[in-house]
């Protein structure tokens, strides 16, 4: 037993996207212990390099929180979807290929000796927003991320609502703009609009928001366009 290690109780809260993977430690209320630590997914690497980083972000995140990686209470991870939250598994997710159809539930009850409760990140998003955020007293509330994908959450009641499949709100392949809200309202996704405005294929996001930023007529039509697809 080291003392520099508090023998507390805590949970294990982990964001699986397809560009990075956050983790943080809360203890039961929930309070935040710690910092979040932000790792690389991987994605197109095999899924053992992309499970190593999130038990690297996990063993760091507790090691900021003063706890044991030991055993926490429980592992809470939202991720990008679809996912199954009754077998936790990720289905067919485009973000994570090569975890598709894994069974993390198995991984995480061997590598943290904790239960795992699997969600649709969109859907995380949209609960803690109306229980503890922007939406709080609502009793409707919807919430959209614009990341590597597109992605909606909603809740009613207080209450995620999952629909009978388990993906209500899965409506990244809904046609807008001459594509996909993924394809098209995604991060990736400006760049198309930046090619319409006459720029060339080739840079990111926040590289045509700088260039917006400062003025540039062609990234800031993009920007126009894309916020009004938005």
């Amino acid at each position: 037993y080291n003392e520099t290690f508090m023998a507390r109780e805590y949970l294990l809260g982990i964001d699986l996207g397809g560009t990075k993977i956050a983790v943080g430690v809360f203890d039961l209320r929930p309070k935040l212990l710690g910092e979040i630590v932000a790792v690389a997914t991987q994605a197109d690497q095999p899924a053992a390099v992309t499970l190593g980083n999130l038990k690297q972000a996990a063993e760091q995140a507790c090691l900021s929180a003063g706890v044991d990686t030991g055993r926490p209470v429980a592992v809470g991870i939202g991720s990008t979807g679809p996912v199954e939250a009754s077998s936790g598994r990720v289905l067919d997710a485009p973000s994570l290929p090569n975890l598709n159809f894994f069974d993390l539930g198995a991984w995480i009850r061997a590598e943290f000796a904790a239960p795992l409760f699997l969600e649709n990140d969109a859907n995380c998003f949209a609960l803690g927003e109306a229980l503890q955020g922007a939406g709080a007293g609502h009793p409707v509330v919807v919430a959209v991320t614009l990341g590597t994908g597109f992605g909606c959450g909603i809740v009613i009641s207080g209450k995620m609502y999952s629909g009978v499949t388990g993906n209500a709100g899965e409506v990244a392949n809904c046609p807008v703009a001459g594509g996909t809200f993924d394809e098209m309202l995604s991060g990736a996704g400006v760049e198309r609009f930046y090619e319409r405005a006459g720029g060339k294929r080739g840079p990111t996001a926040r590289e045509i928001g700088d260039l917006a930023e400062a003025g540039d007529a062609q990234a800031l039509r993009a920007w126009r366009d894309y916020g009004d697809a938005v």
